[in-house]
């Protein structure tokens, strides 16, 4: 395989979890296709942990290295919380998000959301840089996500804070307004959304 990780994971490893998923729900596939599924993904998400593009490494001159280097310093002190807001499917999800941000350079934790007790949230408020993604799987994620990010928000006010809803097709603008004044300041429907966003915010938090 030649395809970034990231590619191969929005382009066919979501795509066919968000349809099983969907499926699910409509009750056009059988719990036993569903685990079936949910478990086939699973190990290609385990195997694919230490996936690394033909070419990727080998060609990488002195300079690439170091500067991959000193990137990866700066991200140790930029941590990401990735929060899975919902099922089996949604978890997987995470864990991809999770994987990547590792990948990268990030310190990362992930959690489900009845981990997110007011003690928990109290101590990653006290982290001001430390970014969290509420992750969630449409169709029906999307009460469960806005409940939580009001959650987040009341007990980390000062942290940034962003809404992965996978495969959707709706308007980013229209999403964030459906979250009212507990919006989050970003909301993604791809793994390679979620990667540029993160980045963003550690550009903007070395320049503050």
């Amino acid at each position: 395989m030649a395809k970034p990780l990231v590619e191969l994971y929005d382009s066919v490893v979501i795509p066919v979890l968000s349809l099983a998923e969907e499926d699910r729900h409509k009750g056009a596939l059988s719990d036993v296709r569903w685990n079936f599924v949910l478990l086939s993904l699973r190990e290609l998400v385990a195997r694919l942990s230490e996936y690394q593009p033909h070419g990727s490494e080998d060609g990488r001159s002195e300079r690439s290295v170091l500067i991959a280097a000193q990137r990866a310093q700066l991200q140790k002190e930029f941590a990401a919380v990735c929060v899975s807001a919902g099922d089996k499917a949604n978890e997987l999800a995470t864990a991809m998000l999770t994987q990547l941000l590792e990948r990268a350079g990030y310190q990362t934790l992930m959690l489900a959301a009845e981990a997110m007790s007011d003690d928990v949230l109290g101590g990653l408020a006290r982290e001001k840089d430390t970014v969290v993604f509420i992750s969630a799987l449409p169709p029906f994620a999307f009460a469960q996500t806005r409940e939580l990010c009001q959650r987040v928000r009341a007990h980390m006010p000062e942290n940034r804070v962003a809404v992965a809803l996978w495969n959707s097709r709706d308007d980013a603008d229209d999403m964030l307004a459906r979250f009212g004044a507990t919006r989050p300041e970003a909301v993604v429907s791809t793994l390679a959304q979620s990667l540029r966003q993160i980045e963003s915010w550690q550009r903007a938090t070395r320049k503050a």
